[in-house]
């Protein structure tokens, strides 16, 4: 018996000496921020500062924070401290003026199997930017007005459609995330991959279906409670995340398929298929600075499915907001038409400033991305502010766009804002970021935008409903996400 108890106690204190270590570990950052002489938000027990924030939205959270601890705070994210930052005048040093100290993005090795965790955002250093100038001829201005006829040519025939589900009253109600899920994988297909989805819009659509579970899974959405431990406890990701997200495995057969033929045919196409297809011959050709980097064809691949989640998630919910902001705002509907041609004729997308200013109304009030960030590299002094190595920088997006003091009645929708150039300091607005880690993308993503919305308004009026709302999912990690609002359109 005094054996058996002998044993029991043993076991009991490896078991006490492991609990305690795990607790040690977490916690091992904490008073990293708070010997920086900035405001915290205080850490529950071993969970850090965002233990709760599954159940909140996110931008919800930014705009608390803004209110009780101004625009520069800390917090820890799970065991890893952050200093979060809305000032404009630091926000420009950090991201365009001393970017050198700042060159890369505080996260790596954060999602499910090994495509995702290629995608440019993530690539550091050399790697970084050989890969994006790699990247810089897709969207190039000629390249850009090719790439617009495809948006037109598929905006068009889309509308078109829509006319005939109207009601004999001429009306039919809509939600716009559903509408435009077919309509923008379609574009991106076509831009990037010279892919053509046939009856795009029919419900049990394969490559639909695929490519959503292929740029939704990772980001956790059915599981965002759970990845609060691998914030606390990284190698729990590594131990059970799956090795590759539902869907990519589809994704890469059909890229793979576009890609080789490219290759073997030496097709010259407006597409982005061409460029990733030099890319994948520098890979196998050996090439010494993609061998030197680490660059592989997953490497190449990786771009391309990033461009469709960014572009997809980002141009989606904008048009979401853009639909239900024009509902409540019938008078700036009247005005961005005045600025589209007439329907036979194409819509010039760089001839539309109040429509740009529409659009990035729309992205200050429901940014896709609330915490875009960058790691400080070396330490960084300024002011009497200092940001350690090693040390994150987060940028909220609600606490910068809806900053009173920034933007005077920050939650009303008011275009004309962007059209003030003179009052408004650029860095107030963050948009598709700043300096070299902005999106090379968005120039693509705000013509889209505007050429489906003008040829949306040449068609139809949005109409509010009894029932119209917008609210965001809460949690949802990397990316924002809305839920679905319904409005009513009328044929013109």
């Amino acid at each position: 018996m005094p054996l058996v108890l002998i044993a029991f106690g043993y076991l009991l204190a490896v078991l006490l000496v492991g609990i305690v270590s795990l607790i040690i570990y977490a916690r091992w950052n904490y008073g990293t921020l708070e010997a920086l002489g900035i405001p915290v938000v205080k850490p529950f027990l071993f969970f850090g500062s965002n233990y709760n924030e599954y159940k909140l939205v996110l931008s919800d959270v930014s705009i608390e924070r803004l209110k009780k601890y101004g625009q520069i705070y800390g917090a820890y994210d799970g065991r890893t401290p952050q200093i979060f930052i809305s000032d404009p005048k630091l926000i420009r040093l950090i991201t365009t003026a001393h970017s050198d100290s700042f060159r890369n993005h505080g996260f790596s090795n954060v999602f499910s199997g090994t495509i995702p965790n290629l995608v440019l955002d993530l690539l550091n250093d050399e790697k970084w930017k050989t890969v994006r100038s790699a990247l810089t001829p897709i969207f190039t201005t000629a390249k850009l007005k090719q790439l617009n006829k495809i948006t037109q040519e598929y905006s068009t025939l889309y509308f078109k459609e829509l006319i005939q589900e109207c009601n004999e009253q001429k009306i039919l109600k809509f939600e716009a995330k559903e509408f435009c899920t077919p309509l923008v994988l379609e574009i991106l297909s076509k831009a990037f991959c010279g892919i053509e989805i046939k009856n795009a819009r029919a419900k049990d659509n394969e490559f639909i279906k695929q490519m959503r579970m292929a740029m939704f899974d990772f980001v956790f959405e059915d599981d965002w409670k759970s990845y609060n431990f691998y914030k606390i406890f990284p190698i729990l990701f590594k131990l059970f995340n799956k090795p590759e997200v539902d869907g990519m495995d589809f994704f890469v057969t059909a890229l793979k398929s576009v890609l080789e033929s490219r290759i073997n045919s030496h097709t010259e196409s407006i597409d982005a298929a061409n460029t990733f297809a030099e890319m994948i011959k520098k890979v196998r050709a050996n090439d010494e600075v993609y061998t030197s980097l680490g660059i592989d064809e997953n490497t190449v691949l990786a771009q391309a499915w990033v461009f469709f989640l960014a572009g997809f998630s980002t141009i989606q919910d904008t048009i979401t907001a853009l639909v239900y902001e024009l509902s409540k705002n019938p008078e700036v509907q009247e005005k961005i038409l005045a600025e589209v041609t007439n329907e036979e004729k194409v819509i010039d997308p760089s001839n539309m400033p109040y429509t740009t200013a529409c659009i990035n109304e729309a992205l200050r009030l429901y940014a896709t991305f609330e915490r875009p960030d960058r790691l400080c590299n070396r330490t960084w002094t300024h002011e009497g502010l200092t940001i350690p190595k090693g040390i994150s920088v987060v940028f909220p997006m609600a606490g910068l766009h809806q900053n009173p003091e920034l933007y005077p009645e920050p939650q009303k929708y008011r275009p004309e804002r962007f059209l003030e150039k003179e009052s408004r300091d650029i860095y107030s607005f963050f948009g598709f970021g700043h300096g070299p880690r902005s999106c090379p993308g968005n120039r693509f993503a705000l013509d889209l935008i505007k050429i489906v919305m003008g040829t949306f308004l040449i068609k139809f009026r949005i109409v509010e409903r009894r029932d119209t709302k917008l609210e965001k999912y809460p949690g949802g990690g990397i990316i924002m996400k809305l839920k679905p609002s319904y409005v009513d359109l009328v044929l013109r």
